[in-house]
């Protein structure tokens, strides 16, 4: 119910980022507390910072995560031809070209996906889907250094 709540709020609905998310109390965002949401209750001057399994997790599956992989999917479009498709992935997610092994292994991924999705109704923009869900969920998109 309250991952229902959180994501029906009007920040979320209109794309804001989270800084601008109004937050009750007893109503956190739970993707955001995985991620040390400050505590609205005390003043703070520096966030803590942790890195625990949980975080992976929640990127894994968290619904909101997936949207956004399908967003980033569509933005890049199935018109283009597949090694387009993957360069603007990465530069869409990570801002930057691939590297010429990372173009095979996405273009394999892309190629298995397609048939893993072959019997849904977008099978090319599911594979992208999860492309870009593979990108969102690595160390480089999350670290910045």
């Amino acid at each position: 119910m309250k991952d229902n709540a959180w994501k029906a709020s009007p920040a979320v609905e209109q794309g804001r980022r989270s800084v601008y998310i109004f937050a009750k109390r007893g109503l956190l965002p739970p993707l955001l507390t995985t991620f040390d949401l400050p505590d609205t209750t005390l003043p703070s001057c520096q966030r803590d910072v942790t890195t625990v399994p949980t975080q992976s997790l929640a990127l894994l599956n968290n619904p909101f995560v997936h949207e956004q992989s399908a967003a980033l999917a569509k933005r890049i479009g199935t018109k283009k031809e597949r090694k387009e498709q993957v360069v603007h992935a990465w530069r869409s997610a990570l801002g930057r070209d691939p590297r010429d092994a990372e173009v095979t292994a996405a273009l394999a991924h892309l190629e298995k996906q397609t048939k893993t999705f072959a019997k849904r109704p977008t099978p090319d923009l599911d594979a992208l889907a999860s492309l870009c869900h593979v990108l969102l969920n690595t160390n480089e998109f999350m670290y910045v250094d």
